[in-house]
């Protein structure tokens, strides 16, 4: 059936420009417009006058515009021809009404009409199908009919079908009127509704605005599935853009595909959605739990009170905080802050890049720290702690240590700095034990004493002196091992220096008390042969080559020399170089002493013996003096008698 008050409306039209059916050709019509005139649909719709109880209700409803030309000027006191089509099902639907107003606008450019004062609207089955209204338009020196569009029919729909029914309480109800208001320029406007409004009908996918008064709630947008029908309306609830959802009580959801279903939650975003009851989720983001917050592309709060932001961050645990990119809090009370981070233990802190705090109190901060030790810190380059209130910073620390990483152990590594290279090249500048026992350097990593060094320590001089002091059982400095001067050093013990050795390796002491005790000793043998020994042994005078020793006549032995006779008295260093061991040589000396004084006993005895024999040999030369004297005697004795 052909549009019959669109082609009536061609006898109020004297242009010679010929006016086709606005519905029949919408392309063509829009193509010949020279102008366009912008109708603003009001936001409701009057649907009946005030009437008593037992009277029957109108088959008509307001409608209200505001018409404006194509410089958006307000078309005031203006004469205008308006035309409407209700469609049944879809907007092309077919058309079940039709009807042709002649009306002027007022001097703010509105006009007021009633559908259904010319025809009637009484055989629409408005409980079977979804309507649509079509309005058409045209004015002086407008070429041709406008087709300002299609909109569905909500409330009107309901509210005529309820004048229908035979329930007097809907029918006294239906006297309420909803007064159709308008967006006009500087002008405020206040629609109003309780729960005495009628139910609001499924509605079609497509674009539309919606106020439903009996929940409280507002759409506007487009219309995708079963996202705005009633079922699926919060109390108080607010959802605009593309295919959003609030079904919450008091939620609100704007964007495209953003879902608000829990109590007092908020979407926004795209694909965005807040679950949990007083949750926010925002830019493609998922808040599940109470209270909760997800902001920014596949973040998730899963928790009640848990935190999401950035891009993949997640925050899986109650109170958990995850903040940057592909963050991860899964520990109770757990924050992580940065990339790829993650803090798993409870009450867990990771901060920087690919961090991980596994355990309880764990923190890791710096890049791909790790911190596996309830109460733990882990700071720097690819550090780890494992230990229990362990402390881990530089980088790449070593890891060769298994220890208890809930209870404290006093082998465990208390403290460690890095300075490794690689993964592969771990070490510590310095580590200390639970026990306090204090190791410097790469290879001193279980410390056996208080302070152990992996090298050389170094003390500086300060201008007075440097060196260590230590104290006595009374807690007083008793003992001093440092610099004397700036070219001695020595131990300064009592008030007094009892030990010093100069630049030119010179030793100075008191005394040198090394320990014979015969009860330290075993194997003992006497000595042999050591004068024969020694007498082989030269002593010279000499200067060494090194410039850096004493520069002085020397006097001593040579090495190599006493080697070949006391072995056991020379010592070869690594490289090559001998020493003598100079004290050996002394009970050497000693045998060798003795060997002579017994010679010179023996020389004395020979001397005495000697001098016996001298004064026998004496004595007896006297004797032969007397003998060969009385002979004589006797001899003359003799020749006397016998002259």
């Amino acid at each position: 059936m052909k549009n019959l008050h669109f082609l009536l409306l061609r006898h109020f039209i004297s242009s010679p420009i010929p006016v086709l059916p606005i519905f029949e050709n919408r392309k063509s019509l829009f193509n010949k417009a020279r102008t366009k005139l912008i109708l603003l649909l009001s936001v409701s719709l009057l649907l009946f006058q005030p009437l008593p109880s037992d009277a029957q209700a109108p088959q008509q409803f307001s409608f209200q515009g505001v018409a404006r030309d194509a410089s958006g000027k307000i078309l005031t006191n203006k004469n205008i021809l308006v035309a409407f089509d209700i469609h049944e099902g879809t907007a092309n639907g077919s058309i079940k009404f039709g009807e042709l107003h002649s009306t002027s606008t007022n001097s703010n450019g509105i006009f007021n009409l009633q559908v259904g004062s010319i025809n009637s609207l009484a055989t629409i089955n408005w409980d079977v199908n979804p309507y649509f209204l079509q309005v058409g338009i045209h004015y002086d020196g407008l070429p041709a009919v406008v087709d300002l569009g299609t909109t569905q029919l909500l409330s009107v729909p309901y509210s005529l079908f309820a004048s229908k029914s035979n329930n007097a309480a809907i029918s006294v109800k239906s006297d309420t009127s909803m007064v159709t208001q308008k967006w006009i320029d500087n002008e405020p406007i206040i629609q109003t509704g309780d729960d005495a409004g009628a139910l609001l009908p499924d509605v079609l996918d497509g674009k539309m605005l919606i106020w439903y008064p009996k929940k409280a709630a507002f759409r506007a947008g487009k219309n995708t599935g079963n996202n705005w029908n009633r079922a699926t309306m919060g109390l108080g609830s607010f959802a605009t853009g593309n295919g959003t959802l609030a079904s919450g009580d008091y939620s609100a959801s704007f964007g495209d595909k953003s879902e608000a279903t829990g109590t007092n939650s908020f979407a926004t975003g795209s694909l965005s959605k807040a679950s949990g009851s007083n949750s926010v989720g925002m830019i493609s983001a998922q808040a599940s739990g109470s209270f909760s917050a997800a902001i920014g592309s596949l973040a998730e709060a899963t928790d009640d009170n848990a935190l999401a932001l950035g891009y993949a961050s997640k925050a899986t645990n109650n109170y958990a905080v995850a903040i940057g990119n592909a963050a991860t809090s899964s520990g109770e009370n757990a924050i992580t802050i940065g990339h790829s981070s993650s803090a798993t233990g409870t009450n867990s802190l990771a901060i920087g890049e690919a961090n991980s705090a596994s355990a309880e109190n764990a923190t890791a901060v710096g890049h791909q720290a790790l911190s596996s030790g309830a109460n733990s810190i882990s700071i720097g380059y690819r550090t780890t702690v494992k230990s229990f209130g362990g402390f881990a910073a530089g980088l790449f620390n070593n890891t060769s240590d298994n220890p208890n990483a809930t209870s404290p152990v006093d082998s465990d590594r208390l403290l460690q700095i890095g300075n490794g290279f690689s993964n592969v090249n771990r070490s510590n500048a310095l580590t200390i034990l639970r026990n306090g026992n204090i190791g410097i350097g790469n290879n001193v990593l279980t410390p056996e004493y208080i302070m152990d060094f992996g090298g050389r320590p170094r003390v500086r001089h300060n201008g007075n002196t440097a060196g260590i002091y230590f104290n006595n059982s009374q807690n007083a400095a008793e003992g001093f091992v440092g610099m004397r001067t700036d070219v001695e050093v020595g131990f300064f013990i009592g008030n007094a220096w009892r030990l010093f050795v100069n630049a030119s390796g010179a030793v100075h002491a008191d005394s040198f008390l090394p320990f014979s005790d015969k009860r330290l000793k075993t194997n003992i043998t006497p000595l042999k042969n050591s004068l024969i020994h020694l007498r082989k042994v030269s002593g010279y005078h000499y200067n060494w080559k090194d410039q850096n020793k004493d520069k002085g006549l020397q006097t001593g032995v040579i090495a190599q020399e006493v080697e070949e006779l006391f072995p056991e008295l020379v010592s070869t260093a690594q490289n090559g170089y001998k020493a003598v061991n100079y004290n050996g040589l002394i009970p050497h000396l000693i045998e060798a002493v003795k060997e002579l004084d017994k010679k010179t006993e023996e020389i004395t005895a020979l001397k005495k013996e000697l001098a016996s024999m001298q004064e026998v040999a004496k004595k007896l030369t006297a004797l032969e003096a007397s003998v060969k004297e009385l002979l004589a005697g006797q001899a003359r004795t003799s020749t006397s008698t016998a002259k």
